[in-house]
């Protein structure tokens, strides 16, 4: 998130968005990650 505002700050439009929407992804990206952890998390390895 600070490099996203460090972005939106230096006055970077296309950079601004891009910043965004990759945050957007990992946002989206997070749940599937978690419920990958409890599966492994619940597994005898």
């Amino acid at each position: 998130m600070k490099l996203t505002l460090r972005v939106e700050q230096r006055g970077s439009p296309g950079g601004r968005m891009r910043a965004r929407g990759e945050l957007d992804t990992l946002g989206e990206s997070a749940g599937h990650i978690k419920q990958g952890l409890v599966k492994l998390k619940t597994k005898d390895l």
